[in-house]
């Protein structure tokens, strides 16, 4: 109930999973799976020796995960300010996915096969509504705080930032 589930079927998503050799991760048409929440409901206990940042272009989101078994943990924005995190699924223990609820299917038009429906091509108006209202609801909450990814407004690890060569690269793995 803190956030939304949500199946992304975009290049970037997918050339993470490819990053870390995790196509385990990805769904049969190449979704990431992922539960957007705010950094507030993050807490981190242990491995932050082995935890890393990845960047896929100089201005793109940061993306986290543990260095020791390349598992996905979240994708932030590349400032401390907005509230918002997005978990991936294989970080996430839980037995019943019906808890996390029916996820929404976004960006299907990058999709490497059938989708189950429903699935939005883009990302549609309402869902993007959605999201708008989840971050303003998060940024009057001030849930951005604390965040376990972000010391004093920057980045606990250094993001690396791959080159645009090796995103392509990535992009085309399938």
């Amino acid at each position: 109930k803190s956030g939304m589930h949500l199946v992304c079927y975009c290049d970037d998503c997918r050339a993470f999973a490819h990053a870390l050799e995790r196509a385990d991760i990805l769904d049969g048409a190449g979704g990431s799976e992922l539960l957007v929440t705010t950094p507030s409901t993050l807490a981190l206990t242990a491995g932050m020796d082995q935890l890393r940042c990845l960047r896929l272009s100089p201005k793109g989101m940061l993306r986290w995960y543990w260095d020791c078994c390349n598992t996905p943990l979240a994708n932030t924005s590349p400032g401390a300010g907005l509230p918002f995190l997005s978990i991936h699924r294989a970080f996430i223990d839980v037995d019943d996915s019906a808890l996390l609820g029916t996820p929404i299917r976004v960006q299907a038009c990058h999709a490497k096969g059938p989708v189950p429906a429903p699935a939005e091509r883009t990302t549609s108006l309402p869902t993007m509504l959605k999201i708008v209202a989840f971050l303003f609801s998060g940024w009057v909450r001030r849930a951005h705080q604390p965040n376990a990814l972000f010391a004093d407004g920057k980045p606990v690890v250094a993001p690396r930032v791959l080159s645009a060569a090796e995103r392509d690269a990535l992009r085309a793995v399938d």
